[in-house]
């Protein structure tokens, strides 16, 4: 029993995660900051369009030995830090329900992958209609 729960865990662990999706092109000319290559961020964490909006002062937020999630942006990462400065060397293990929450999912070249609730996964019931018929 004890082995089937924890199959079960494992398979909705791996099941809940978000798939990367990869930019086609990151144009650093999109960037608010002229001073920093965005590129290089796609090396710290999955990309989101929302990146282009950092500058080389929001990445000081963010320590030397940071943390790298494979399923949470940058941008999401230095909001979260700013929030929370208290934050040590690890985030806490919700923080990728928080991006999604919050933002739905990734931004990648102009289309919004939605995870989680943003991807209409539950059935609209029509007003005056029961969900279940019961005896």
């Amino acid at each position: 029993m004890k082995k089937l729960l924890l199959a079960v865990a494992m398979c909705t662990t791996f099941a809940s995660q978000a798939e990367i999706v990869e930019p086609m092109y990151i144009d650093n000319a999109l960037g608010v900051d002229s001073k920093l290559d965005y590129t290089l961020l796609k090396e710290m964490g999955p990309w989101d369009d929302r990146n282009y909006q950092l500058t080389k002062k929001d990445i000081s937020v963010l320590p030397f030995d940071d943390q790298k999630l494979s399923n949470v942006p940058i941008f999401f990462k230095i909001q979260y830090r700013k929030a929370h400065p208290e934050t040590g060397k690890f985030y806490p293990r919700s923080l990728y329900q928080n991006f999604i929450g919050n933002y739905g999912g990734q931004l990648v070249d102009g289309v919004w992958h939605k995870e989680g609730l943003g991807r209409g996964a539950f059935q609209l019931i029509p007003m005056g209609k029961q969900p279940f018929q019961t005896m």
